[in-house]
């Protein structure tokens, strides 16, 4: 049993010295970090909440993909705020000011999560202001991320968002999407803030333009140009 602590003890480790949050800890700082969280796994389609209890608990995602978004009990529509991959963590709202977050969270591909008690998580940024050096321009990110798809669902009409949602989560090189691949187009929807039936009729008409190809929950990019001009003197 001691073994097989301290064989997650360096597994949480590793992980965490490749994480912009974590990086630049001294040897020392992820050693007691790594003592505070344990290891889960969670299969795709998995609820999180109300399972899971943020005030209680911090997370890491070590791998894997999860959506955290709001559903309305009236009516059923759903818009997603973030999608949380490798090196995100939730709940942050929580971390800071202690208070419950209303929000849901689903698993979109088998995600494995360091998973520590909150208070230990507070107490340990205290004595690593290195950490702290890390978590705010995070937070920022997070922020602005925010703020920014706030305005898009405000003064840009769906097509357009669609465009933008792509353009912006492409690959560097192979113009194929990264973040969101292989998501249905229900999640896809949820993302800008529309249906599916809305989704799909706005992706056979970049289809049909010749903008992008679609297979199999895959959408890669055939013209980027076009597909900036969809937006761009927009925003």
């Amino acid at each position: 049993m001691q073994l097989d602590r301290i064989s997650q003890e360096q597994s949480i480790i590793e992980k965490l010295s490749l994480s912009p949050l974590f990086a630049g800890l001294d040897e020392s700082g992820l050693q007691s970090i790594s003592k505070v969280f344990q290891i889960q796994t969670w299969g795709k389609g998995s609820r999180l909440f109300p399972e899971i209890n943020t005030l209680k608990h911090f997370h890491y995602v070590a791998s894997g993909k999860l959506k955290l978004f709001h559903v309305n009990p009236v009516n059923g529509k759903e818009f997603t705020v973030f999608i949380l991959s490798e090196g995100d963590v939730f709940d942050v709202l929580t971390l800071l000011d202690g208070q419950k977050h209303e929000i849901e969270a689903e698993v979109l591909e088998p995600i494995d999560v360091f998973v520590a008690e909150i208070d230990k998580v507070r107490d340990w940024i205290k004595t690593n202001p290195v950490f702290n050096e890390r978590l705010l321009p995070y937070l920022a990110h997070r922020m602005r991320r925010i703020e920014q798809k706030a305005v898009d669902v405000a003064i840009l009409d769906t097509s357009t968002r669609l465009a933008k949602l792509i353009y912006q989560n492409l690959e560097d090189s192979s113009h194929d999407l990264k973040l969101i691949n292989n998501l249905s187009h229900h999640d896809l929807a949820s993302l800008i803030g529309t249906t599916r039936a809305v989704l799909n009729r706005h992706l056979q008409d970049l289809k049909q333009a010749d903008v992008i190809e679609v297979s199999r929950k895959k959408i890669h990019v055939k013209n980027l140009n076009l597909l900036k001009e969809r937006f761009e003197a927009l925003v």
